[in-house]
């Protein structure tokens, strides 16, 4: 059979995109909730201690339900999904950008990373840009020489990121220590 046989209705068949939305839907603002909580909990903050949560720019939905349910400001979640669409794995590092070029990623004060990506992976980091030491500040006050490797659907050809990481000697450092 194609197709399992509770959902022999369904006209879509083998060799075609499918996808059970509304499951994706409730494991990602699941997932994205878990992925947050763990982050504060393993450095201590909450999301009052936070400047901005950079989210993958997936779905405007999952990004509200998921903030909804962390209680997070919504000044704190950085969105440009409507101008972009979903930029795949580019787009947390987009959004790191546009915040820090806009003046919003304050100095000392951490920022949080959240980004899904291809089969369902997921990823979590807090960054401060300096100030104060504790476990989770980078100590970086210049952001032109940041690496930044996201999970994502980003390689457009096998082999994609390989071949980048032999050409960027910081992206292949980063990359190792991973």
């Amino acid at each position: 059979r194609d197709v399992p046989a509770e959902d022999a209705d369904n006209p879509v068949r083998r060799g075609y995109l499918r996808m059970n939305g509304k499951e994706v839907f409730r494991f990602a603002v699941t997932k994205f909730k878990e992925v947050m909580e763990d982050a504060f909990a393993k450095t201590g903050l909450t999301p009052d201690d936070v400047s901005q949560v950079i989210c993958h720019q997936s779905n405007v939905r999952i990004i509200d339900a998921a903030r909804e349910k962390l209680n997070i400001d919504p000044s704190k979640i950085y969105v440009n999904i409507d101008r972009y669409g979903n930029s795949s794995a580019g787009s947390v590092p987009l959004c790191l950008d546009e915040l820090w070029r806009a003046g919003k990623i304050t100095k000392g004060k951490p920022f949080m990373m959240v980004a899904f990506g291809g089969g369902l992976t997921w990823a979590s980091s807090v960054w401060s840009t300096g100030g104060a030491s504790s476990v989770w500040n980078t100590g970086v006050s210049d952001m032109s020489n940041i690496v930044l490797l996201c999970p994502g659907q980003g390689a457009q050809a096998v082999g994609m990121a390989k071949a980048w990481c032999d050409a960027s000697p910081k992206a292949r450092a980063v990359f190792d220590e991973a």
